[in-house]
């Protein structure tokens, strides 16, 4: 019966999300910075110019009609990507791409990869215009361990205004790191 497909569908992407939620809360120090590998994953994506909002907005629009396409519900956040060039340049708000992950891309579909590797994580917790803050432990952190910055940083929205009626946001962010030249 398609209903009750309709239904599972629904009850599965709520579980996710109910997941990612506990899995944050379950954290006891959300300033910790975690090392992990991770897989290489396909997203979607569309150009971002995060300082005119207009812009912005036709592109999160025009990457919510691709999420559409393939069914991705508005419980799955939308990432936003930050070159590596901003980040050594201390420019954390400028995000480049919008994404969001997909499974099982159509053939020919043009995507942008999360490369496969060991990244490093935190979580930002409070306003959105705080993150700097965050980036800026996680850069010391993670050159703290030894290691550099090789790629752009990941952030998912975890709790934003949509999920959060307080308005405070959590995001994770990730950086891709390689051993440091000096090991």
């Amino acid at each position: 019966d398609a209903e009750l497909q309709r239904l599972s569908t629904i009850r599965k992407k709520v579980s996710g999300k109910i997941r990612q939620v506990e899995n944050a809360l379950a954290i006891t120090d959300h300033n910790a910075v975690r090392f992990e590998e991770r897989e290489e994953l396909p997203y979607l994506y569309q150009p971002c110019a995060a300082t005119d909002q207009r812009r912005f907005m036709v592109s999160f629009l025009a990457l919510c009609e691709q999420r559409k396409h393939y069914q991705i519900d508005f419980y799955n956040p939308i990432c936003r990507l930050v070159e590596l060039s901003d980040l050594k340049a201390g420019n954390f708000s400028q995000i480049s791409f919008l994404g969001a992950p997909v499974q099982k891309p159509d053939p020919g579909e043009k995507l942008l990869y999360q490369p496969a590797g060991t990244y490093a994580s935190t979580y930002q917790c409070g306003s959105y215009g705080d993150t700097a803050e965050t980036y800026r432990r996680l850069l010391g952190k993670i050159d703290e361990m030894g290691y550099e910055v090789c790629g752009r940083a990941y952030e998912s929205d975890v709790l934003s205004i949509l999920t959060n009626p307080d308005g405070d946001y959590t995001i994770l962010i990730d950086y891709a790191h390689t051993p440091d030249a000096l090991e």
